[in-house]
């Protein structure tokens, strides 16, 4: 008997020890090294980031003309006797800067070349009576051509610009590169509202009338002479010089994009 007791009590004192050591054991640092670990858990950046790539390959497949716009590039007018360039936002460099610039760009190695526009790619985009809307290439080589401004005069806007048609659709004008032009939407509402006529010449200068044919300048002729003669009176001065123009300020923008096209 006393021996079946012992045998008990030790039994139980094992189950003790046993279930005491299991806390220790459940408490220990894993053995993680580069061989048994996993992936590192996913971060709320992770899963951001695969969702903005999930919708560019969507965008990418289903819209490709607004995945074309997103693309980043650089779209420069070089004028080949001065050398100078015009940015998209109308911004001139000089040709120093230029070829800075052009050097600075991936997988161009020493000078770089550039290929003049020819008659015959100003109409691969051309689209005739097909369709109204210019295609997503007219709109960008139109966009290339004008500088992404608004055209009308002493006007340099470059935001919600709209494609306007010297010759109206309505009246048989084909979607040509040749018939476009670049309007802001505040001009292009005074074109078809007011009046205004706009006629594109064959070397993209533009003529604009008002509705009694009075021609809108695109910046207003310089006087020349004495100030004593031109202003006997002394009339001239900051209030009395309203501008004699469709537009109701002063766009300093378009003052200095004036003087740095007559320096280039």
């Amino acid at each position: 008997m006393q021996a079946d007791l012992d045998r008990r009590a030790a039994e139980a004192a094992e189950a003790s020890e046993a279930a005491a050591a299991e806390p220790a054991a459940a408490i220990e640092p894993a053995d993680v090294s580069a061989e048994t670990s996993g992936p590192a858990p996913a971060t709320l950046s992770d899963a951001v980031l695969a969702m903005a790539r999930t919708a560019l390959d969507q965008l990418a497949t289903q819209r490709p003309a607004p995945a074309r716009r997103h693309r980043a590039g650089l779209v420069v007018q070089v004028d080949p006797l001065s050398g100078w360039g015009r940015l998209r936002d109308g911004e001139f460099l000089p040709p120093s800067s230029l070829e800075q610039v052009l050097r600075s760009l991936p997988g161009r190695q020493g000078r770089p070349r550039l290929r003049p526009l020819t008659a015959a790619d100003l109409k691969l985009a051309d689209l005739g009576r097909t369709r109204r809307e210019p295609s997503q290439r007219l709109r960008e080589l139109l966009g290339t051509i004008d500088g992404e401004r608004c055209r009308f005069p002493s006007c340099s806007r470059h935001r919600n610009l709209h494609t306007h048609h010297a010759i109206w659709w309505s009246l048989g004008g084909p979607t040509d590169l040749a018939n476009l032009v670049l309007v802001c939407a505040r001009h292009h509402t005074l074109l078809h509202t007011q009046g205004f006529q706009l006629t594109l010449h064959p070397d993209r200068t533009i003529t604009v009338t008002t509705a009694d044919g009075t021609e809108v300048p695109h910046h207003p002729e310089l006087p020349w002479g004495d100030t004593h003669q031109l202003d006997p009176d002394r009339t001239i001065r900051a209030a009395t010089l309203p501008p004699d123009s469709v537009e109701p300020r002063l766009d300093l923008h378009y003052v200095v994009s004036v003087m740095s096209q007559q320096a280039a």
